[in-house]
C-alpha cells in the first residue's frame, strides 16, 4: 500500500498534471511572442541602418516564420477567431509579413468550429 497521501485524490493528481500543461501551453505561447516582438526589434533597427545588417526580405523570411508559429500556437491552444487579425494589430508587422500569412481558404471553408 503506498503511503503517498496524494495516490488516493484522483482528482488531485489529474488537476496537477492539467496545471502543467497549461503552465508549458503559456510557455510555448510567450515564447512565440517574444520572438516575434525581437525579430521586429531587430527589423526596425536595421532598416533604419539601411539593411546592412541583414537584406530586407531576409527580415521578413523571418518575420513572417516568427509570426506563423505564434500563429499556430495560439490556434493550437483555441485562439482561433480573428487570430491573424489580432496578430497583425498586436504587433504592427510589416504589410509583406501580413500579406505571407494570410493563407487563401477553400471556397466554402467554414473552419473547425463550423462558423
Amino acid at each position: 500500500m503506498s503511503h503517498n497521501p496524494v495516490s488516493h485524490i484522483r482528482i488531485g493528481k489529474h488537476k496537477l498534471i492539467e496545471y502543467e500543461v497549461a503552465k508549458e501551453q503559456c510557455s510555448a505561447l510567450g515564447r512565440a511572442g517574444r520572438e516575434l516582438h525581437k525579430l521586429l526589434q531587430l527589423f526596425d533597427a536595421d532598416r533604419q541602418q539601411g539593411f546592412q545588417q541583414f537584406p530586407e526580405q531576409q527580415h521578413l523570411q523571418r518575420l513572417t516564420e516568427a509570426a506563423m508559429a505564434l500563429m499556430m500556437t495560439r490556434e493550437y491552444l483555441g485562439f482561433q477567431h480573428e487570430n491573424l487579425a489580432w496578430i497583425v494589430q498586436e504587433f504592427n508587422l510589416p504589410e509583406a509579413v501580413a500579406a505571407g500569412l494570410d493563407i487563401a481558404k477553400p471556397e466554402g471553408y467554414l473552419g473547425r468550429s463550423g462558423r
